[in-house]
């Protein structure tokens, strides 16, 4: 869920693991050409979605298959998402919690 705390938890957790924090948010905006402190709601259409989300899994995959351990900072809240995300780290023999 959105405001739920997510990148909160995120941080902490990145800091006790060692781990690689990507944020949907700062790659969302990046994409869309935009500073982390601009708001436009425009990014959040489908297209920008499915864009935000195939980019922080193709990074999520890349990091990991370089023996990194990383944290997705996303709602994942569309079933076809979550499973595009489980697929891909099958592909790699990436464990994915």
């Amino acid at each position: 869920m959105s405001g739920a705390g997510k990148t909160t938890l995120a941080s902490e957790l990145r800091r006790r693991i060692d781990a690689i924090h990507i944020r949907s948010d700062v790659i969302r905006k990046h994409l869309a050409g935009i500073k982390l402190t601009d708001h436009n709601s425009d990014i959040y259409s489908e297209k920008q979605s499915q864009s935000t989300y195939t980019k922080l899994i193709e990074l999520g995959i890349l990091l990991c298959s370089h023996g990194h351990t990383v944290i997705l900072d996303a709602k994942f809240d569309q079933k076809k998402i979550r499973q595009k995300l489980i697929q891909k780290a099958k592909e790699f023999d990436i464990s994915v919690t």
